[in-house]
């Protein structure tokens, strides 16, 4: 599969990029030890280091072959740091007409409305040139943060999901979103 990487202009500070580079391990390392993100994310371990930086450019190579197209989009700022996340999870069949998101960004690009400019260009762009016609975002319950945003993105609330997630040892609900083309 060779993909070339896709680049998709957010305004002059900040763009989107396709195709995690190895070099992004550090940026990952660098942002991903933050309490917020770990307690809003499921899969997101507390401790982040190099190692586990690493499984997830692994991973995000295997995911990208196996559904053959991107699957994780970068959030850059203007000298190619990668400050954040939005990410097609891959909870669905390869030819599924839906698909679930995720999404984080590092704290000092936070309360900037630089994320929900990227989930607009990311979302447009994935309902544009990939066959979805449905995708989905679920928020833990407490993420009232996330679920403003979420909205804003033009997500519309389908419904709780009762102790849809186990994390920390607790049941946690969660909010389905739904944007549909």
């Amino acid at each position: 599969m060779d993909m070339r990487q896709t680049k998709i202009i957010i305004d002059e500070q900040f763009y989107v990029t396709t195709q995690l580079m190895e070099k992004d391990v550090d940026s990952l390392v660098k942002w991903m030890n933050d309490d917020v993100i770990y307690a809003n994310t499921l899969k997101i371990p507390k401790k982040y280091d190099r190692e586990k930086g690493l499984c997830y450019f692994n991973f995000c190579k295997e995911k990208d072959e196996k559904f053959c197209k991107e699957m994780a989009f970068q959030i850059r700022n203007a000298t190619n740091e990668m400050i954040g996340s939005i990410e097609l999870l891959g909870i669905y069949d390869v030819n599924s007409h839906k698909e679930e998101i995720g999404y984080w960004i590092a704290k000092p690009y936070r309360g900037i409305g630089l994320m929900k400019k990227a989930i607009d260009v990311f979302t447009n762009y994935v309902l544009k040139h990939y066959l979805y016609v449905r995708l989905e975002a679920t928020v833990f319950s407490y993420n009232v943060t996330s679920q403003k945003l979420i909205e804003k993105c033009g997500f519309n609330y389908e419904g709780t999901l009762k102790k849809a997630y186990f994390k920390d040892g607790k049941f946690i609900d969660a909010k389905l979103y739904a944007l549909v083309k």
